[in-house]
């Protein structure tokens, strides 16, 4: 009779098959806990691999060198030797986390609602950057945005005053929440109009609040007419204890084709802006009644829910002006020397400019804001 030969000797626990206790690597068959941890072990190993492979595949996205770094911590990492929760979040902590914890106490310290000296544990543009991540700004459109890009941009503010010596620096911010009105209140705001238009720009409740939550209110443009309609405010109650500043809001809704809103800075002796329509943006000086665009008007595509910051002085040169949206520069920062720079003109405002349809009736309305936030700002 031929002898008979053991095609599948690894279902009887033959040589070093899973299925022998006695294979390499274990004592004996009284330790079966061992014997399910190593064959978990390397069951686990071949699996991330291939996950590890799927992943490359599909995505280019290759994380060998993040599992190797990770298995370097916990010394030899398999999936049958996993380290506790305490152990990963201890070592994910010493890792990404402790070198940023000036960045977390920074943030802690905004919210608080005291002016903000970094000192050395991170710059403002490191926690300014952490919290616009968080909050999203700029990916949010509308109402839904305008709660959070305020307390972001008052939460900026308060960065950027802590970084005048001392601790002196100002801030401020107006959620527009007086209710229903032609006007904003004086004081603090001084109101200048002027065009043959009747329209108003003020204040408006757009949401009651319930179950502990705030009213919702913006500044909105109030049409009336078929002329052209210009108001400006300035707020002559919180001026800037410095010559350089930060003028912002988000833009509930966009301004209207042939509309624009304007942030003021520098007010006092006439005062300079950023002039920003729905297709436009540009930065002004006015003097003595007259409007000069002193940088070239560029093209914008405005949103609902964008955030504009006009930025005007660095500490090595005040003349400099520049115009953010959405955490990018759309005007690069340049010198503008004409304008009155002193302790005379540290108020700042916010403006509307309403286009008139002309035989038509209505107006093109600048943008519908949120809030005003202002603050000296030390670059």
């Amino acid at each position: 009779m031929p002898k008979a030969v053991d095609k599948h000797p690894q279902s009887r626990g033959v040589g070093n098959s899973l299925w022998n206790p006695n294979r390499s690597g274990i004592a004996s068959y009284a330790d079966p806990y061992s014997a399910i941890g190593e064959d978990a072990g390397n069951a686990g190993e071949q699996i991330r691999e291939g996950i590890l492979d799927v992943i490359k595949f599909f995505t280019g996205v290759d994380l060998t060198e993040f599992f190797d770094w990770l298995s370097g911590i916990f010394n030899n990492l398999n999936f049958g030797n996993l380290p506790t929760p305490e152990d990963l979040w201890s070592a994910v902590v010493s890792a990404f986390l402790d070198p940023l914890s000036g960045i977390a106490d920074a943030i802690g310290k905004a919210f608080a609602g005291t002016p903000l000296d970094l000192g050395a544990s991170a710059t403002k543009f490191d926690v300014w950057n952490a919290i616009s991540g968080l909050l999203g700004i700029g990916q949010s459109a509308g109402t839904a945005a305008a709660t959070a890009n305020t307390i972001a941009q008052r939460l900026q503010a308060r960065i950027e005053a802590g970084e005048i010596p001392g601790g002196g620096g100002v801030y401020f911010t107006d959620p527009f929440a007086y209710g229903t009105a032609a006007h904003l209140p004086n004081p603090p705001y001084s109101l200048a109009g002027y065009g043959p238009g009747a329209g108003t720009y003020g204040p408006a409740k757009i949401t009651s609040g319930s179950s502990g939550s705030a009213d919702q209110s913006v500044l909105v443009w109030k049409g009336s007419g078929s002329a052209d309609r210009t108001e400006l405010y300035v707020d002559q109650s919180h001026p800037l204890s410095t010559n350089n500043g930060v003028v912002s809001a988000p833009f509930v809704k966009k301004a209207a084709h042939g509309g624009y809103t304007y942030l003021i800075g520098r007010a006092g002796a006439g005062h300079i802006r950023a002039a920003v329509g729905d297709d436009v943006a540009a930065i002004q000086v006015v003097s003595s009644g007259n409007t000069f665009t002193t940088a070239a008007s560029v093209a914008i595509t405005s949103g609902d829910g964008d955030v504009f910051e006009f930025w005007y002085g660095k500490q090595t040169d005040p003349t400099l002006l520049w115009l953010v949206r959405n955490g990018s520069p759309i005007i690069p920062a340049f010198s503008e020397t004409t304008h009155t720079i002193g302790s005379g003109n540290r108020e700042w405002g916010v403006g509307g400019f309403a286009k008139g349809l002309g035989g038509i009736a209505g107006q093109a309305a600048p943008a519908r804001l949120g809030s005003i936030t202002v603050a000296d700002q030390g670059n």
